[in-house]
């Protein structure tokens, strides 16, 4: 605008002096001399413009540091940008500051359009330099989140070893007294973990952690839904005393000694030294046969005696071994001597007895009293035969007297063995296929 008014001015001035000198003299010439004048002026006033923009544009990119390789060129009021620049939010903003610069009329890109893998990772750069720059601030929250979160969990420590000692001296069960120390220990990490949250600055994700977060708590509740199940079987077979340590006890058809139950499951150890671990959830909703709760425990075997033998002799020597074998075997209650069956070629008798099944092992009391037995009614002349068995001959058999034939003079003549068949091989066939070819003949036969 200014422009344009000094332009009004200058030509208001030749105007009037026009009118003045033609009055005085030539006009003509007079009016040229100043006309070329008036353009000369303009001119300057041009270059001297164009240079100011460019100058002024330079400064002001140098300024910022952001375009080392841009080169500018103004004429005539239209800058032409040349060279290369990093990005295109640089490229953006200095188009914007020559917009707003008086005088220019447009804008002409030369630029190079090749962007350099420096500009690409650029926006990743400064994120991470952002960060790297929170993280430096915050260095100090976190140091003492896990100053405090270490803390908490040493108190947690000495609560769970302190309620272990109290619950054991006040109880018998050392599985429910590991699953209410377990709970303490728990409860004070993630109480710590809350508080160090806090702490390193994250209130809003330490009251997301404690309140839950919908979805994600209904999807994590399905993802852990046996693991929770174990655990609060585990809880219900601790309180409800099901199972101690050292038991034996049969769960689905399993047989063993009680060794620990975790928050997963319960360890069995069988006769053959293996460890059965079984889901707590089975152990709970399955019957459970507990082989030691009652130390009595009865034990039974059976011994035949002859059909010809007395049945209350045998059963008198079998209860004086009995008595004889006590405390191992109980006088209460008291054993039993009673008839089971009749078999082939004895009367079977079924002895029953019992003993501490926590002190005395099964198996050996088992095999001590079967042996003593045994021992017994040898002494006391009762038979033990075997059972009967019938052979059935497919054809009648010739029973001759060798002896009474010699002595007699008779002539005897060997048995005839009939001898082996014979098979035809054929000769043409190669010597490993003719034995190949016999040897399954002769099995066949």
């Amino acid at each position: 605008m200014e422009t344009f008014i000094k332009k009004l001015i200058v030509l208001l001035s030749i105007f009037i002096s026009a009118s003045s000198h033609t009055q005085a003299g030539n006009p003509i010439l007079e009016t040229k001399t100043e006309l070329k004048a008036v353009v000369a002026l303009n001119s300057a006033q041009k270059e001297v413009k164009d240079s100011v923009i460019k100058e002024h544009l330079e400064k002001i990119f140098a300024t910022t540091g952001w375009y080392p390789n841009l080169q500018l060129e103004v004429s005539e009021g239209l800058v032409i940008l040349m060279g290369q620049i990093e990005n295109q939010d640089t490229k953006d903003w200095a188009l914007k500051i020559i917009d707003k610069t008086e005088g220019v009329i447009a804008v002409i890109d030369k630029l190079d359009s090749s962007i350099s893998s420096d500009s690409v990772l650029k926006p990743a750069q400064d994120e991470v330099s952002k960060m790297y720059s929170q993280a430096y601030k915050k260095l100090p929250y976190i140091a003492s989140a896990f100053i405090l979160l270490f803390v908490f969990i040493l108190l947690g420590y000495l609560f769970r070893k302190t309620t272990q000692v109290y619950l054991t001296r006040r109880r018998q069960n050392p599985l429910l007294v590991k699953s209410i120390a377990n709970i303490v220990g728990v409860f004070f990490f993630i109480l710590g973990f809350y508080f160090a949250l806090k702490a390193s600055g994250l209130s809003a994700l330490a009251v997301t952690l404690l309140g839950g977060t919908g979805m994600l708590g209904i999807g994590l509740g399905l993802a852990l839904k046996s693991t929770f199940e174990n655990y609060t079987s585990s809880l219900m077979i601790s309180l409800k005393e099901l199972l101690r340590i050292g038991e034996l006890v049969n769960i689905n058809g399993f047989e063993g000694i009680v060794q620990s139950v975790t928050t997963r499951g319960t360890t069995l150890l069988d006769y053959d030294g293996n460890n059965i671990i079984i889901p707590n959830t089975d152990v709970f909703n399955s019957p459970i046969k507990n082989l030691t709760r009652n130390p009595k425990m009865r034990a039974n075997f059976v011994v035949g005696i002859g059909y010809n033998d007395d049945i209350n002799h045998a059963r008198t020597i079998v209860m004086m071994i009995l008595k004889k074998l006590q405390p191992a075997v109980l006088g209460d209650p008291e054993a039993i001597v009673a008839v089971d069956n009749l078999g082939s070629a004895t009367v079977n008798l079924k002895v029953y007895f019992w003993f501490d099944a926590i002190n005395v092992s099964l198996i050996k009391i088992k095999s001590l009293v079967i042996q003593s037995v045994k021992e017994a009614l040898i002494q006391g002349n009762v038979t033990m035969p075997d059972d009967a068995r019938e052979v059935v001959f497919a054809s009648p058999l010739l029973i001759q007297n060798i002896s009474a034939d010699l002595a007699a003079g008779s002539s005897l003549k060997p048995p005839q063995i009939k001898p082996a068949p014979s098979f035809n091989i054929p000769q043409n066939i190669p010597p490993s296929e003719k034995e190949i070819s016999g040897h399954d003949l002769e099995n066949e036969v």
